[in-house]
């Protein structure tokens, strides 16, 4: 293998997580978009969306969250169900009251 093949496989694998994390947040903001629709009876754009988080008077905290949301970083939910994971800690991923995956929507 060369050094180019190398590089190019690495940055098409670097493109391919990218565009899942990316698919991943676009489907997560929908959400979040049809929910505010629902209940406020507004329609927001995604590019608002994306510019309130850089709002300078929410703290960083706050910012961080959100973008967690946004793109599903939250150890919750499925992340305990990868086969990699012991036993034990997949059974995080259960709700111990209900009986079904415990994502950050069932937790609200």
């Amino acid at each position: 293998m060369t050094q180019s093949l190398a590089y190019k496989a690495i940055m098409e694998k670097k493109q391919r997580k990218e565009a899942m994390q990316q698919h991943r947040a676009e489907n997560n903001i929908f959400r979040v978009r049809n929910c505010v629709e629902d209940k406020f009876e507004y329609i927001s754009m995604v590019e608002a969306f994306w510019k309130s988080i850089q709002d300078k008077d929410l703290d960083q905290k706050t910012k961080d969250f959100v973008w967690m949301v946004a793109y599903d970083a939250h150890w919750s939910g499925t992340h305990w169900l990868r086969p990699s994971m012991k036993p034990e800690l997949q059974q995080r991923a259960v709700c111990s009251h209900c009986g079904v995956i415990e994502d950050l929507e069932h937790k609200m």
